[in-house]
């Protein structure tokens, strides 16, 4: 059986396009050059089509390949400032995808009226904090067009970002803590614990090699931390507890061992414990907001790795008599004897007499029973 030889396409220039006419019909293609680069792209079914189409797609592919376009700048932006110094990079490589598909031309031609239609149409496909992250991706980007000499000045720095919902506090009740400790396996249960004890993030405990690890001094360095700044975390009998068996069964140089996938293990262990809503980033939640109960803000701060106090004052929930005992501490000896003269003046005359500080009034009984005490 002969093989039939593959067909060939029938083509017509006609300046800088040409037709195609095969099996389906007739085509017409662009056939030009910008910047050394070859473009070939369809323009349409009929000629006066194509030769209106193709003014438009050229100049389309000239702005992509400006050096002053939004595109462009965009890769130069991640290579040289995001890449090398943010852990983040790929968030802002997204981000960037996203910026491209609205900003289409040049840096020059965006103004802050197109910055707020941004935010408007991308609202209506993710959520406000999703659309805050990409404009403030975009900020960065402006300035960072501002410094190397782009432009004059950023056309969204009067753009303000939406206001968004408090974030996400859930927290494990100790009656959960207990029922998810009771199935969790010997893995997950190692990690839970610590997780707990230590207040981290996952990949900051799932990265923690044992050379940072000090038994004897009692003693954790957090270095692969989400924001770059290391701190140290001091170790109590849990989490010694949880260190020793870790210690016996990985001997490698991580102390979890590899460990890598825990999410689809601890939604299986919620389930069985009756658990709803709980996410493995919720224990970072529950170990903070136990602490905020009895440490101060700094404190919270130093063990969390915030920076911005914001961050770690959600956590904080003094009760009733911890305020109360912490205004106590204010009031000296010496400052209520000067304040219970205020209430204890001397006799007042008929003319001068208030009806509140009478010789019978329970203030001033009150006033002269402290300055007696002295």
């Amino acid at each position: 059986m002969k093989r039939k030889k593959p067909r060939k396409y029938k083509r017509r220039k006609n300046g800088n396009i040409i037709e195609r006419r095969g099996r389906e019909g007739s085509g017409f293609y662009g056939d030009f050059e910008v910047r050394g680069k070859r473009y070939r792209p369809f323009l349409g079914r009929e000629l006066r089509a194509a030769k209106l189409n193709l003014g438009r797609v050229r100049a389309e592919k000239a702005r992509a390949l400006d050096p002053s376009s939004f595109s462009v700048f965009g890769e130069e932006f991640l290579k040289v400032y995001s890449i090398p110094n943010k852990r983040s990079w790929k968030s802002d490589q997204g981000s960037i995808k996203a910026l491209s598909r609205f900003f289409q031309g040049t840096l020059q031609e965006i103004t802050a009226r197109e910055v707020e239609a941004f935010k408007e149409k991308r609202r209506a496909e993710v959520s406000p904090a999703s659309v805050n992250r990409e404009l403030a991706c975009l900020k960065t980007l402006l300035k960072k067009a501002v410094e190397w000499g782009k432009l004059e000045r950023s056309p969204a720095s009067s753009v303000r970002k939406f206001r968004e919902p408090d974030g996400r506090t859930r927290t494990l009740s100790e009656a959960e803590e207990a029922r998810l400790l009771a199935v969790s396996p010997r893995h997950l249960r190692e990690l839970v614990l610590f997780l707990l004890q230590t207040a981290t993030r996952r990949g900051e405990a799932l990265k923690l090699k044992w050379e940072d690890v000090d038994l004897d001094l009692g003693t954790i360095h957090i270095g692969n931390t989400k924001n770059g700044r290391t701190r140290d975390l001091g170790i109590n009998e849990t989490l010694r507890l949880v260190l020793y068996s870790l210690k016996i069964k990985n001997g490698g140089e991580l102390v979890f061992g590899g460990l890598k996938e825990v999410k689809r293990s601890f939604g299986t262990a919620c389930r069985r414990a009756g658990i709803k809503g709980l996410r493995l980033h919720d224990l970072r939640h529950t170990a903070l907001s136990r602490l905020g109960k009895e440490v101060d803000l700094f404190t919270l701060m130093e063990i969390a790795g915030h920076s911005d106090p914001k961050m770690a004052r959600r956590y904080c929930h003094p009760e009733k008599d911890r305020k109360k005992r912490a205004m106590a501490l204010l009031s000296s000896e010496e400052s209520k004897r000067y304040a219970a003269e205020l209430l204890n003046p001397p006799e007042p005359t008929s003319e001068t007499t208030s009806p509140l500080l009478t010789s019978q009034s329970p203030l001033i009984d009150y006033a002269r029973g402290l300055t007696t005490n002295q």
